[in-house]
């Protein structure tokens, strides 16, 4: 039981002290073409790092990082990516909001076809032959 408790208290200890170095990125994410509505579970993408998050179900979102500068991308489907860079402080919440509007996408027509089947097993060799 003692060496359960030293293990825990060494596993909180470190997990303390390591968050006392990092800084906290937080802000929403809001669609401008919709009267600055919450765009719910688009990505917030650290490009240094590859890790992303997704903002919550009010376009929320918050992540701790390593002091130091990044380029953070926000993006949804169906909207333009937007991109800014940021200098993350040890200790310090860093608050950006990212304003992403739709996008001008046109898709291509999609052509369905079918084809013959071979129902029979003459002609199947038929069509070998």
């Amino acid at each position: 039981m003692k060496n359960f408790k030293l293990v825990l208290f060494t596993f909180l200890f470190a997990t303390i002290a390591s968050a006392q170095f990092k800084g906290t990125l937080t802000g929403s994410i809001i669609d401008k073409d919709s009267n600055n509505g919450a765009l719910a579970f688009a990505t917030v993408l650290v490009k240094e790092t590859k890790n992303s998050i997704l903002s919550d179900e009010n376009g929320n979102y918050s992540i701790s990082l390593n002091p130091g500068n990044y380029t953070i991308e926000f993006s949804f489907v169906g909207y333009e990516s937007f991109e800014r860079t940021v200098t993350i402080k040890t200790g310090l919440v860093t608050t950006i909001d990212g304003h992403l509007g739709s996008g001008n996408y046109t898709l291509k027509d999609v052509v369905a076809e079918t084809l013959p089947t071979k129902n029979t097993y003459s002609e199947i060799i038929a069509e070998v032959k």
